[in-house]
Order: C-alpha cells, then structure tokens, then sequence
C-alpha cells in the first residue's frame, strides 16, 4: 500500500507552490460569487482546490485586509503585536493634523513610547525607527524636511490659497496681467569654479575654498510675463568705488543694508518708489487701469507700513509659509535660471580676460555684478514667467510645440571655444555647489531673522512689564525686579 502511494506521488507532476496576493484572492472571490465554478479557477489559476474554497470561507476577512490599499499586493497580512499601540497613535496623529500642528519623526516615537507605558500589552517594545517606518506605511503619513512638516499639509495650503486668490481675482476684477510676484534671493557674486579653471600656476587657487561673498537680488514680475521690473539689489556697503560715477544710472534698484538682506525700510521704499510707479507707467503704456496684486512671502521683511496699505487701487497678499516647490513663481525654475546665467556670464568673462584668474579678481567689481545680473534677468523670456504661474494660477500646460529651454545646454554650446580650458561638467559641479552654498546662507538669514524677532518681542515684553510694576504693591516689584535685571545680564 504504501509503496503505491508513493508511486503516485511520483507519477503526479509537481505543483507549483504559489502565493498569492489578497487582490488575486478577491479576484477569484469575486468570480465565485459570479456563478464561477472551483474546478474552472483550479484550471485558469493552477491552484489546489481546497485554496480555492478556502478563499470562498474567508471572503468577509479578505474584503476587510483590502480596505487598507496598502495590502493589495500583499500576499500575507501579519498581525500587528501593539495594535492598541498603533490605533492610539494614528489617532492622536489625526486629532494633531485637524489642529495644523507640525509633527516629526521624534515627536511620533516619543508618544508612541508614552502610549504603550500606558496602554501597552508587553514590555518588550521600542519606538525604533524602522518600526516607525512601518507605522507611516500602514497610515500613508509622509513627513517631510528638517522639522518633519508634512507634505499633506503643505499641499493643502497650497490649495487653499489658489482658491483664496482665485475668489480675489474675481471679486476685486483683476486682470492676471496686473498680478506680480516679488522674491528674493541671495547671490554668491564672487565665486569661480577654481578647481579646474586654469592650468599651471593657478592650480594653486584649486584648494581655495569657494568665495562666499554675497548680495541680495530680488525679482518681480507679473503673471503674463509683460512686464518685468529692474531687480533690487541689497549690496552691504553704500558708496563703493565703483558705482561713484554711475549710482544715478544703473539697470538695478540699489539699495544698502548692512546685513546685506532685505528689511522692512526697504521693501516699503521698493514698493512705494519703484514698484507702484513702475506698474502705473506699464498701466498708462497700455491705455488701460485696474487694481494690482502684489504677491509675496510671508516674511516680516515684506510688511508694509499703514500708509502704504492706503492706496485702494494696489493690494498685497501673503503666500502661505512651506510651499516654495509648489506654487511660488519665481522657485518654478526663473530665479534658478537667472543664476545659471549669470554664472554662465561671468564664466565667459573669465575665460576671456588675458591676465588670469588672480587679475580678474582686482578687476572685477560690484558694477559687473550688477550688469551680469541685469542682463541675466532680460533673458528671462515672457514664456518662462507664463510658465512659472501656471500652478498658481491653475493654467492649463503649454503649448506642446513649446520646448523650455535647458539652461546647461545653452551654457555647455556656447562654450565650446573654450573646452580646452575647463571642462562641462566642472561648470555643472560649480553651479550645484553655488545653488547649495546659497540655500544654507538663505536658511541662516532667515534664522538670525527669526531670532532677532523674538529678541525685539522679548524686549518688549520685559519693557511693559517694568512699566505696568510701577503702578503695584512693593513685593511684586522686588519679583519683577528679578526677572528683569536676570534678563538684563
């Protein structure tokens, strides 16, 4: 007996062990219900029959695994060992998101850990991260950059605010060609790819470190890419050598701060000197008048004094903070490629100038940074603006017959007189390295900004507190005191 079962073992070609996914198993449960008999599902999916009826049993829990779409091409669902754990946090996390409060990986374990001191099953259990990892899978939570902002919430501000500017545009009636968009940015204007610049004596610059002097240069243009107007240029110093003869007549609006970035002085003298004068002159070239826009970050630098704000016919609004990549104009690609530019300009004048690259450098000056930079600007073409807007705006994408113009391409051409002297992708590594250097220099500023905000808030909180303790009992003085003399050191 058994030696004939173990010839028909022999003699039944083996099946292939399968495992299937709970989308295949839905498949088959759906096909039964459908009037499909076992036998036919054993032939088309080459399984045993006892999975198929199997399968047939257990509907009710393979449609309940299926409401999580992560499971659908899972092919075994294990049971969470901290269920209670996992339930807690991801309704904590919701109640946290309702609140638009910022959450982080860090902050996520730390409750995780509180949760389970609480409501925890085992002690054998630790807010690792690779079983966070599988925690945000479960849920689809994505958290994103240093302080762990979500993505999510990002674009759901994003999208707010095209619908809040849309309902403006439509009842304040004004027309895309009257809204603008100002930013700014920080410019490295002395930095060279030196590395591989020059053969013999100059190599010995290659170990040099990359020159990070800068300036500040901001950009405004409007949505339909008709009008853009001189950059302002935020230089340190006010009355350098080189613009003595020529202060009155330069492509930039110059202007001075000794922090090198912008402030509220002087984005209120941009705004009610240049910019408003600027739109009225575009308005009355045009034979037409309306209301103006004026969009910008939410930075304390762009407040406007009170006065400014009283012209009817000119309206600023806020772009909400995180969402640079999405929306914001001039982070669509033109600041990027106003600086590809330039730095493609000041390459070429480098290569052309006889005297090497230690003479350039005494040559070299704020006035050419100014006119590298206002020439790069002019070749920002209207198509590039237009595109920039159209996430904000919800257009419809370009014109297919429309190619964009690939910046490192143009650069990579126009220097092939030069490919004996340094190489293309050397200028590609440089203008990354620029692009980084200039992201930390901004985040720096916007961080001594922030501290110097909470600096002159502190201030003022210490100040009032002095003067509302004159008017009160002597003990309240003496504790106040304290504080503010502990404050004062």
């Amino acid at each position: 007996m058994c030696t004939q079962v173990i010839a028909k073992m022999a003699s039944t070609p083996a099946r292939k062990l399968q495992q299937v996914t709970y989308e295949k198993r839905l498949e088959i449960v759906q096909k039964l219900e459908a009037g499909v008999t076992v036998d036919q599902l054993v032939a088309e999916y080459g399984l045993a029959k006892r999975t198929i009826q199997r399968y047939r049993q257990n509907a009710i829990s393979i449609r309940q695994n299926l409401e999580n779409s992560n499971c659908l091409r899972s092919k075994r669902i294990r049971p969470l060992l901290h269920d209670t754990v996992d339930t807690r946090l991801y309704t904590w996390y919701l109640e946290k998101r309702a609140l638009g409060d910022i959450l982080s990986d860090s902050l996520l374990k730390e409750k995780a850990m509180e949760l389970h001191a609480e409501f925890g099953e085992s002690s054998n259990f630790a807010a690792s991260n690779g079983w966070l990892e599988c925690f945000k899978n479960r849920h689809n939570i994505r958290l994103v950059g240093v302080y762990g902002e979500t993505a999510d919430a990002n674009e759901l501000t994003a999208e707010k605010f095209q619908e809040k500017l849309r309902q403006v545009l439509i009842e304040e009636n004004i027309d895309e060609e009257d809204v603008y968009y100002m930013n700014e940015t920080c410019l490295m204007w002395k930095a060279l790819p030196q590395k591989a610049l020059f053969q013999g004596e100059e190599l010995c610059l290659s170990g040099r470190k990359i020159k990070k002097d800068r300036v500040t240069v901001a950009f405004c243009a409007n949505a339909t890419g008709t009008h853009k107007l001189p950059p302002l240029f935020i230089h340190k110093y006010a009355t350098p050598k080189a613009l003595k003869h020529c202060r009155h007549c330069l492509p930039v609006v110059y202007q001075t701060e000794q922090n090198g970035y912008i402030n509220e002085v002087l984005f209120n003298d941009w705004y009610t000197n240049h910019f408003k004068p600027s739109v009225r002159q575009h308005q009355l070239h045009q034979g037409r008048a309306g209301k103006v826009l004026l969009l910008v970050d939410n930075c304390r630098g762009h407040t406007l004094a009170e006065k400014a704000r009283e012209d009817p016919q000119f309206k600023q609004l806020y772009l909400p903070s995180n969402t640079a990549a999405l929306i914001q104009p001039m982070d669509q690609g033109i600041t990027a490629k106003c600086k590809q530019i330039f730095r493609h300009k000041l390459l070429r004048r480098v290569l052309q100038h006889t005297n090497g690259i230690k003479q350039f450098y005494g040559d070299y000056d704020i006035k050419d940074c100014i006119d590298l930079i206002a020439e790069a600007w002019k070749g920002i073409t209207s198509t590039n603006i237009q595109t920039s807007w159209r996430k904000l705006l919800r257009r419809p994408p370009v014109d297919e017959t429309y190619e964009s113009e690939d910046t490192n391409t143009f650069i990579q051409e126009d220097l092939q007189e030069f490919q004996d002297t340094i190489q293309y992708n050397d200028v590609v590594n440089w203008i990354s390295e620029c692009e980084k250097e200039e992201r930390v220099i901004t985040e720096e500023d916007n961080m001594n900004s922030e501290h110097s905000e909470i600096e002159e808030e502190t201030d003022f909180i210490f100040s009032t507190l002095a003067t509302w303790t004159e008017t009160q009992p002597d003990f309240i003085k003496q504790f106040a005191n304290i504080l503010i003399d502990y404050y004062n050191q």
